[in-house]
Formats: C-alpha cells, sequence, structure tokens
C-alpha cells in the first residue's frame, strides 16, 4: 500500500509540476518544462527564432559594411580632391611670391614706374592676403568634411580660387608693362 501511495504522490506532483510550468525556456520551469520544450516543439520554435533574429542581423551587419565601405570610398576622393585644390592654392601661392621677388628686384627709374610698383605691390598684398583666407577656408571645409560635407561651399571655394589665378595674370600683365616700359 505504501508503493500505492508513493505512485499516487508522485503522479500528482508530476501533474502539478506540469501545470504550473507554461515556460519552454530551459532556463525556466525545471525538468518537466525542460521535458515540456522538447516534446512540444517549443525548443524547435526558440532555435528558429534565434536563428532568424542572427540572420536579420548578418543582413544588417553586411548593409553596414557596404556603407562602411562606400563613405570611405567618398571619403577618400573627396580628400583627394581638397588635396589636389590645397596644391593648386599652394602652386598659385608660389607664383605669386616669385612675382613678389621679381617686383621687388625692378628698378623703376621715372616717378610713373615708381607709382606702378607701389600699385602692383598692394594688389600681390591683397592677392597674398585672400591666398591666405583661401587656404584658411580649403581648412575649415576639409575639418568640416569636405566638398561632400557641403558641396555648394566646395564650388564656391573653387570659383574665388580661379578668381585669384585671374587677379594673378592681371598683376602679371601690370609687372610685364611696367617692365617694358621702363626698356
Amino acid at each position: 500500500m505504501n508503493y500505492k501511495i508513493s505512485f499516487f504522490l508522485l503522479a500528482v506532483i508530476v501533474t502539478l509540476a506540469s501545470c504550473s510550468s507554461q515556460s519552454d525556456d530551459p532556463r525556466q520551469g525545471g525538468l518537466m518544462g525542460g521535458l515540456q520544450g522538447i516534446y512540444g516543439g517549443g525548443y524547435d520554435k526558440r532555435i528558429e527564432n534565434k536563428n532568424d533574429q542572427l540572420a536579420t542581423q548578418q543582413r544588417l551587419n553586411q548593409d553596414l559594411e557596404l556603407d562602411s565601405i562606400v563613405l570611405t570610398k567618398e571619403y577618400q576622393l573627396t580628400d583627394a580632391k581638397l588635396a589636389t585644390e590645397n596644391q593648386q592654392m599652394l602652386d598659385l601661392e608660389k607664383q605669386v611670391q616669385l612675382l613678389a621677388s621679381q617686383v621687388a628686384e625692378q628698378r623703376m627709374e621715372s616717378f610713373r614706374q615708381q607709382n606702378d610698383i607701389v600699385h602692383i605691390k598692394l594688389k600681390i598684398a591683397q592677392l597674398q592676403r585672400k591666398i591666405r583666407e583661401q587656404h584658411a577656408a580649403i581648412d575649415d571645409l576639409d575639418h568640416a568634411g569636405g566638398s561632400a560635407a557641403d558641396p555648394a561651399r566646395y564650388k564656391s571655394l573653387q570659383k574665388d580660387r580661379e578668381h585669384l589665378g585671374s587677379e594673378y595674370k592681371t598683376i602679371l600683365a601690370d609687372c610685364k608693362a611696367a617692365d617694358s616700359g621702363s626698356n
């Protein structure tokens, strides 16, 4: 009879344990919950959900990696453009400095020639100041993310550089005119 009572108590405990276990999570529900998860298909559903989540994250990671590659390429292109612009400004600055030294070496004999030199020196000083401002603007644009960050500012800086080149040519023509006037 003890055997029947023990079996009955065991059956009651198993029944209560299986009724109280509402989770198929292996970390919850104990032995009965685990058995329910295995035989009820709960574990398979959890595995399928986790695999779906993993696949979604992997697709997201691939998309982010592609975006990163595209942004890196754009940054490199912008960096190369800014480097080219900076080099053109350096070349223009060297030409202006050479012109300034040539003007400084010329000896003008007449008052008109002396006046021309003063006028040319003022133009050169103004052009040198504008070039320094242009350098600062290019550096500011570079620090702000380059031409991709502000395409309008980049185009404006290109036009400014072209204008500075035109001013250089005008000063060069003035120098040549002053030089030919002294011969």
